[in-house]
Parts: C-alpha cells; structure tokens; sequence
C-alpha cells in the first residue's frame, strides 16, 4: 500500500497491523508504545509498559513469543486490540479523505510510522445479528460448536485438509490414521469448552483424536467420544486435529534427582522405606492400574498424579528378614501398550534411617 492509494471505507474499521523491533547487543530496548493519528490529535495510543493478567493470559494477542527465539531475536506485535473496532468513521464526515499515520516508537524514541488515506464512503447502518455459534466446512464434514453466551466478534471459522505431516512432525509410535485438518478463525473467539464434531469418522482400537500445540509443537490427546453421527472432542483451542494411533510404549524410570523426596531428611518417615518412579507417556496417557511386585508378589502403591509418579512404601521391618528386596513395576497406556518392565534391586542395609528413598 501507498500514501496515494485509497481505502474506501466506512462506519467502524478494525485495523489489523503488526510492528517488531530487531534487537541486538547494540539495541536490546524493545518496542514500546504505538498511536494512531489524525491532523496531529492522537485518536488511539497504548503503551507496552505492562499487562494486565487478562492481557498476560493471552499474550500472544499482543505479541508473537514464538518468534522469540529468532537471532537476533524479533518480537511481532499487534498495535490494536483484536476484537474491537480501532477508528469509528462516523465521527467524519461523509465522503471526506481521512490520512491516517501509524507511529511506533521504542523507549529511545526511535520512531518508524506509515501513512495511509481513508476514503469515508458513509455508514448505511445494519441489524445487529447474534454472533452465531455453530460453524460448519464446506462440504459439511466437520462442525465445530461454541459455547453460547460466550462467543464473541465478527467473522467465521474455516476447516481445511492440509495434507500430510513432515516425518519429524510425529513422535516415534503415534501413527497418522487419517488427514490433518486445520481450523483457523477469522475474527471468532469464544471462553470455555467448544464441542467438535467429525461426522462419520469412526475409531478403530488405540485411535484419538489430536491436537498439535503450535508453541511446543506436541501432539495433544484430546477428550474424544463416539456418536452416531461421527467422533466429537472437547476443543478450548483450535489448530490442526487428526487421528493418530498410539502404538508408543509408556515409560516407569527412576525420577530426577531433584524430586525423589516427598520430605526433608529431619521430618522423613522411619517406619518405612519410600521409592519413588514416574511415570510418562507420549500418546493417550496414564491409564492406571500398575503391576507392582516385590520379589514376586504383588505390592500396594500409591499414584500422585500432580507428579506423575508412582510412591511404594515398604516397611522399614522388612529388614530383619532379608537384605535385598527386588521390585518390579510395570504400567498400561491408555490404548493398551504396556511399557518395559522396571527392575529396582533395593539393598535395605544400605539405606540409612534419616536418608530413605
């Protein structure tokens, strides 16, 4: 866009624009504020000091942190808010030639702006529509449903077929069992749980339904049941769903150093012996249920799942009878995979009473 191409343009117009600041050793200040002006009277300004929680919960509104790890490093903003109008145009009068000039300026005040003309073409008026909450492909496969009452802005979601994964996209053991579909919005949010609905797929043993994280680029198991007419899944964030079969084993190791101890050594439990394993999984998760033996009988146990780790506690009075115990464990995944089995040979001489686990 030039300065002398027109916009013909009228009643409100939301702006969709995005700024970044290169930095490097020499310039680490980053962007820091940006304006919107008309015949030198500012119509918007905001100033990128701090965020409100609300804000920093959806951070990536405002800027792009996945770009972050770009050298040197670009931050990508958006100067507007996203879901409201950025200039009312029926403040001017009708037919009018309206230059606008955009300003971004860092801490240091170095500035870069963009200039561009409005032509106000005047506002006709129109119904105010509920914004709906059911929005379906073209070719009405998939349906994706919001929560009503909480679905907000102006625009649409779109379903598309995106081919097939890189080969380095999907971790060894998920196996892609149909196409990926992107759902992308233009200008619909919405808070809470949205239902998605793929109407005549049906799942074969150890499938789901998929999300890939965009940020972390991890497949995600999502909430997936049958219906008649298809296979749903609870949805709070959209991006590309597919099928995937989970073939991956699950994993029981010993846990890192650093959260093998429930407790202190001064306030650690002497009665018995505690040992701790985590647990992992890559595909449909945890499903409960573990095998745990010592030296071939069957064990009690307990499962913290904030940790994902699975506590046995032996007593400290098995001592008197045998030095070593072996302790075998073994866990199921969701689909049906059970992971390797862990040997753990435990030498009750050698765990002192105020150093146990």
């Amino acid at each position: 866009m030039n300065d002398s191409e027109l916009l013909k343009l009228g009643g409100e117009v939301r702006i969709k624009l995005g700024a970044f600041d290169r930095m490097n050793s020499h310039n680490k200040n980053n962007l820091y504020s940006a304006k919107l002006m008309f015949d030198g009277k500012n119509l918007y300004e905001r100033k990128f000091e701090k965020m409100s929680y609300a804000e920093a919960k959806d951070h990536q509104s405002i800027y792009d942190s996945n770009r972050s790890s770009l050298n040197p490093p670009v931050y990508v903003y958006n100067l507007f808010p996203s879901f409201k109008s950025s200039i009312d145009l029926r403040g001017f009068s009708e037919n009018q030639e309206i230059l606008l000039e955009i300003i971004a300026e860092d801490k240091e005040n170095n500035r870069s702006s963009l200039k561009f003309k409005i032509f106000n073409s005047g506002f006709k008026g129109h119904v105010t529509k509920t914004t709906p909450t059911e929005y379906s492909s073209q070719d009405s496969r998939f349906l994706l449903k919001t929560p009503k009452g909480n679905t907000f802005g102006k625009g649409n979601i779109l379903f598309e077929v995106v081919g097939t994964p890189r080969e380095n996209l999907l971790p060894e053991g998920l196996i892609l069992k149909s196409e990926l579909i992107e759902i992308e919005s233009t200008g619909i949010s919405w808070s809470g749980d949205a239902k998605f609905l793929w109407k005549g797929k049906k799942l074969g043993r150890g499938e789901n339904l998929y999300l890939l994280e965009e940020g972390t680029k991890r497949w995600i198991i999502l909430k997936t049941t049958s219906e008649n007419g298809g296979t749903s899944a609870i949805l709070n964030k959209i991006g590309i769903i597919a099928v995937l079969e989970d073939r991956s084993k699950p994993r029981i190791d010993h846990p890192f150093l650093i959260s093998r101890h429930r407790f202190t050594p001064e306030v650690r439990p002497s009665a018995v012996i505690e040992r701790m394993y985590s647990i992992s999984d890559i595909g449909s998760g945890y499903a409960g249920g573990a095998e745990i033996f010592l030296d071939g009988q069957i064990f009690p146990y307990e499962f913290e799942p904030d940790r994902k780790v699975i506590l046995v506690k032996i007593p400290n009075s098995f001592s008197k009878f045998k030095r070593r115990l072996l302790l075998q464990a073994r866990i199921k995944d969701r689909a049906g995979n059970l992971s390797d089995w862990l040997t753990d040979l435990i030498d009750l001489e050698k765990i002192p009473r105020n150093d146990q686990g």
